[in-house]
């Protein structure tokens, strides 16, 4: 079998391409939020101090600036 052969590839709808932006964007916002957990005091922490969405934004925001979609 060629692996290369048209009839094994699979075209990725637009959903599928922005799921995976946001899960790179998700992933990259739980990082900073278990760094900011590991230096907070848990005792006073709030949520609005942990979470920042500038990391899923931006990876939205790649999506459509840099996608071939997009273009």
């Amino acid at each position: 079998i060629e692996i290369d052969h048209l009839g094994n590839r699979r075209i990725r709808s637009v959903g599928e391409l922005l799921q995976n932006q946001f899960r790179i964007g998700l992933s990259r916002m739980e990082r900073v939020v278990r760094e900011r957990m590991s230096i907070q005091d848990s005792g006073t922490v709030t949520p609005q101090q942990l979470i920042n969405i500038r990391a899923v934004v931006a990876a939205i925001e790649e999506f459509f600036g840099r996608s071939q979609v997009a273009n």
